[in-house]
């Protein structure tokens, strides 16, 4: 992250400003996610997340990886490896950003080399909130946004100057077919 905590903040609030009239992803949606699911994603403006650790399975350069596993997908592949939390949303823990900057934090003091966010531009500003209050208590990890490669040219600009590493699993839109109602 070459950005302040002051400065991952305004980014934070500008992103959740995005929520209104969501644009966050290629699908460029306009709905208000402000009022609960909507969109292609059918995601409101929580944090779920199904799971974090330290992490061995990324390529050598990443390893140990601080994985932080997002609950829901902007994608919605119906052949997706990780549908029963990213399409069915099964055990996943809502999150406040508090509690993220917390994870990150004890990540860190456990030896991860980053912060690895998997399937992340659906809760950006719920993110940027939690690296912002992490940075301010001297988190300095470099950020892995571990994403479908399906980002909007307006989330791209956010997150310009903090993520360090994007990792795109695909390059293309997912033509993948509709995903599974929820």
């Amino acid at each position: 992250m070459k950005l302040s905590a002051r400065e991952i903040r305004s980014r934070a609030v500008e992103a959740r400003a995005h929520y209104a009239r969501c644009d966050l992803c290629a699908h460029d949606c306009r709905v208000d996610r402000t009022h609960g699911p909507a969109g292609v994603c059918q995601e409101g403006d929580g944090l779920f997340l199904a799971g974090a650790g330290v992490h061995f399975g990324e390529e050598p350069r990443l390893v140990p990886s601080g994985l932080i596993l997002i609950g829901g997908c902007n994608l919605a592949c119906q052949s997706c490896e990780t549908y029963e939390f990213s399409l069915e949303r099964r055990g996943l823990v809502k999150t406040t950003p508090p509690e993220l900057a917390s994870l990150l934090l004890d990540l860190e003091k456990r030896g991860a080399r980053n912060a690895n966010f998997v399937t992340p531009t659906h809760v950006l500003p719920a993110l940027l909130e939690g690296l912002a209050i992490a940075a301010d208590h001297g988190f300095s990890l470099p950020v892995v946004w571990n994403c479908g490669g399906y980002e909007s040219l307006p989330a791209l600009r956010l997150l310009e100057g903090i993520v360090d590493i994007c990792r795109a699993a695909s390059r293309t839109p997912p033509r993948c077919g509709k995903a599974s109602p929820r």
